[in-house]
């Protein structure tokens, strides 16, 4: 394998050498000299012979297009390709114009795409040059001797790559177009026998493609438009000066009848690639490819190589226009021949005349008339599977369209293999897979219906222990208020402080339980709403005003902003009080001396999912979480929205997905001096979910307070 000789001109030291790097990992073959200016790769230019340019279009010291100038003006033998930046295609199509081969744009995986287009580059230049080389073969069709010996001396005076054939009638043209091989017809319309239009219609039926020249006498326009819609790429008048048009118009038609070969080509694969794709029995699929194979490439032979177990050789699994006898015995070893090759290198590999190769198949191809060989890797996520290879018969040079064409076909074969080994072997272990499935989903069922004893045991415990513990707790704390009335008699300093702490702490605890019990229920499915219209400002005035003397003994400056609220909402009333005084409590426990907790309300809102934007709180806006799915879709306008702010400790983020949950306490220093149970807002969370709304809490992090945000349906469902 010959090595690829690259002078890469690039003045950034990490793309440098990130480059360098990848090309040297993927791909050994491209060997690479480095230059960091213009002055410095013309010079390398004149120092030392390169296979390929690879050009960054910014560098310091020229302009990316000077510099590409003076290099195809340095080197006209070597290829160029242009390195741009991200956004710069206009810069590309301008190097192309200029004389560039191809173009990279440096984005996200243009390394990976690098060595290819290095060869692509190469493999194009050095067929266009041996085409030019050997000349464009021209038949050329006209009737009148003057303007004959006036075209071919023009063409050998500007055009000596052009070898030109004359015939004079339209039944010698088509006679010439069935037997030889033409890169382009000139075609004179006024032909005796066949016209040229008649001879276009003669061609389209025979299936002969070759692109077409019309050319046409002044006045002939209509006949030349007519031309066109049969298939003619460009016309010609015979007018003053059109002999000078007449080699750019060869040329141009040559190139667009092959960008639209390739178009056609492309299309053929498409419709390939879906066929085989839908293929899933692998031998229905091989040989579905080797047919494919020999259908794009308009070759006669084909042969699908799959690799070994020991991947030492590739051996034959389907073909198509070979002889089973010669087929079995096309075994190749890695490296070997253009198929072992085309494994080895892993990219694709041509011969133009097998049977001029010292090859262990060069008899049997003597034999068979095959002659142009051209092999493709069947490459699936990088791994080497087989080799796809056409053979035409008689000697042929395969272009690099022919080669990008066959390379993504064996690409969508070794999609199709894989999927259909994959499918083979799923099918191997359906039934297993299935048993198992089966054991699986019974142990979870077994395992669900335990935890719902569980939870069923621990809710009927959790209710039975909270009825057995209101009772004493009832009367301890009823004691204790009792011993506090002076009208029972007077008590000492440290009597009283005994008696504050009993009611206290009894006040605490029966918090506790009836929050227990009111979960319990709420987890059983015992708690039955009790829905019924109510007016929610008089509701939430209620609230605050519930809790407005805790406020006051912390200083803290509570206010209620419901001008936007709706007059009425239609839930439980007494657990939408309790859900409003566990967010204010919760507030009033976690805000500081001296702050603020602001309650507002408004009708509608936003979009299920869109995160919340609450009131001013501490001198900046709070961000609350994105509002959790409901199993009840709220619409703009038919739900209430509510939100508690406070200026009080923050939440940590890390805090914020575990807030909801039972007995949940946050490990911050501040939370674990402030008395809680970790059930109110589990409780609350359950609570407004009954209703079927929402429930969230945002906060910017410790110390800048904390937005909780709820939305109720205007109507519960209860």
């Amino acid at each position: 394998m010959d090595n690829i000789r690259v002078l890469y001109a690039e003045d950034d030291p990490a793309d440098r050498e990130l480059t360098l790097h990848h090309l040297r990992r993927s791909a050994p073959d491209i060997q690479v000299r480095v230059a960091g200016t213009g002055q410095e790769t013309l010079e390398a230019l004149r120092d030392e012979a390169f296979d390929v340019v690879l050009l960054d279009y910014r560098l310091p010291d020229v302009d990316g297009l000077q510099l590409l100038r003076d290099v195809l003006s340095a080197a006209p033998n070597v290829p160029v390709l242009m390195v741009t930046g991200s956004g710069d295609h206009e810069v590309a199509v301008a190097a192309l114009k200029t004389g560039a081969m191809d173009y990279v744009i440096k984005k996200p995986g243009h390394l990976d795409r690098l060595p290819s287009a290095i060869r692509e580059a190469l493999s194009r230049f050095r067929y266009e040059r041996s085409r030019r080389a050997a000349g464009l073969r021209v038949l050329y069709a006209e009737h009148d001797p003057v303007d004959v010996d006036l075209t071919l001396r023009h063409l050998a005076a500007h055009a000596l790559h052009l070898q030109v054939e004359t015939v004079g009638t339209g039944v010698s043209a088509m006679q010439r177009l069935q037997t030889g091989k033409y890169d382009l017809l000139l075609l004179d319309y006024r032909m005796p026998g066949l016209n040229g239009v008649e001879i276009l219609q003669e061609m389209r039926e025979q299936g002969i493609r070759v692109p077409v020249v019309m050319v046409t006498g002044h006045g002939d326009e209509e006949t030349a438009a007519q031309a066109l819609k049969l298939g003619a790429v460009d016309y010609l008048v015979k007018r003053e000066g059109y002999l000078r048009q007449l080699p750019s118009t060869i040329e141009s038609a040559i190139a667009q009848q092959a960008l639209a070969d390739e178009k056609a080509a492309l299309l053929t694969l498409n419709g390939l690639a879906v066929k085989v794709a839908s293929t899933l029995d692998l031998n229905e699929l091989l040989s579905q490819v080797a047919t494919a194979a020999t259908t794009l490439l308009r070759v006669d032979h084909s042969l699908v190589s799959r690799l070994s177990d020991d991947s030492a050789e590739l051996l034959p699994a389907a073909w198509h226009g070979i002889p089973t006898e010669v087929a079995s015995c096309l075994r190749f070893r890695l490296g070997q021949d253009a198929p072992g090759q085309a494994a080895a290198w892993q990219r694709a590999v041509s011969v133009r005349d097998i049977r001029q190769e010292v090859t262990i198949c060069r008899k049997l191809a003597v034999l068979n008339g095959i002659g142009g060989v051209l092999g493709a890797p069947m490459l699936a996520r990088g791994r080497l599977l087989g080799v796809l290879t056409v053979a035409a018969t008689g000697p042929r040079a395969y272009t690099h369209v022919e080669e990008k064409l066959l390379t993504a076909l064996a690409a969508h074969a070794a999609v199709g293999i894989e999927n259909a080994q994959l499918l083979a072997e799923v099918k191997r272990y359906a039934v297993g897979l299935e048993q198992m499935v089966l054991e699986r989903t019974e142990e979870l069922m077994a395992t669900n219906r335990r935890l719902e004893v569980v939870s069923r045991h621990k809710s009927e415990f959790l209710a039975n222990m909270s009825h057995e513990f209101r009772t004493p707790l009832n009367s301890i704390i009823g004691f204790s208020e009792i011993i506090r009335d002076p009208a029972f008699g007077p008590l000492t300093d440290k009597q009283a402080r005994f008696a504050r702490n009993i009611l206290t702490a009894g006040e605490h605890l029966l918090v506790l339980v009836n929050d227990l019990l009111d979960l319990s229920r709420v987890e059983a499915g015992r708690i039955d709403l009790q829905i019924e219209p109510f007016g929610l400002p008089e509701a939430l005035q209620a609230a605050v005003a519930d809790i407005r003397p805790q406020a006051d003994r912390k200083r803290l400056d509570l206010r209620l902003q419901i001008d936007e609220a709706p007059p009425t909402l239609t839930t439980d009333p007494l657990r939408f009080k309790q859900i409003m005084l566990n967010l204010l409590s919760n507030a009033v426990k976690f805000t500081p001396d001296g702050g603020r907790i602001t309650v507002t309300a408004r009708s509608g809102g936003r979009r299920e999912g869109e995160g919340v934007k609450g009131e001013e709180a501490g001198g900046r806006l709070q961000d609350a979480a994105p509002l959790p799915p409901t199993p009840h879709t709220l619409h703009p306008g038919d739900f209430v929205e509510i939100a508690v702010i406070d200026t009080g400790i923050g939440i940590r983020g890390d805090d914020l997905p575990r807030l909801f949950q039972e007995f949940t306490r946050l490990d911050a220093a501040t939370t674990r001096r402030i008395p809680g149970t970790g059930l109110g807002l589990a409780l609350t969370k359950k609570l407004v979910e009954l209703h079927g709304g929402t429930i969230a809490a945002g906060s910017e992090g410790e110390g800048q307070g904390s937005t909780f945000t709820i939305q109720l349906p205007l109507t519960a469902t209860g």
